[in-house]
């Protein structure tokens, strides 16, 4: 997949400026592409690998490292998705603490 294949799939899955992106869209996006690049199964999140790293920081470490290796846009397009999943996962966590707050009757905020 080229780099311009990748931007045209973005923009017409979520729009300009990211407007139709939620968390669980992203999620399912990054599923797919992943999978379309080889690099992950339709439906299973990514998952880096782990054979040689003995902690979360050397996983990521290797990751980056790889991206280095790989062909320019292979590269864009693998950080791009590696990036898109850590911000809308951390936004995912922030809305489910926020959620109890929001359900909670007016008397107890």
């Amino acid at each position: 997949m080229t780099l311009a294949e990748f931007r045209a799939a973005v923009l017409a899955e979520f729009g300009p400026e990211m407007a139709r992106a939620t968390p669980e869209h992203v999620q399912v996006f990054l599923a797919r592409m992943y999978a379309a690049l080889g690099t992950g199964t339709p439906g299973m999140p990514f998952t880096l690998p782990t054979d040689t790293a003995s902690d979360y920081r050397q996983v990521v470490a290797g990751f980056f490292t790889r991206a280095l290796t790989l062909p320019r846009d292979t590269a864009v397009i693998l950080l791009w998705l590696f990036a898109a999943e850590m911000y809308y996962a951390d936004l995912a966590d922030t809305n489910r603490d926020l959620l109890p707050d929001l359900l909670r009757p007016e008397a107890e905020n």
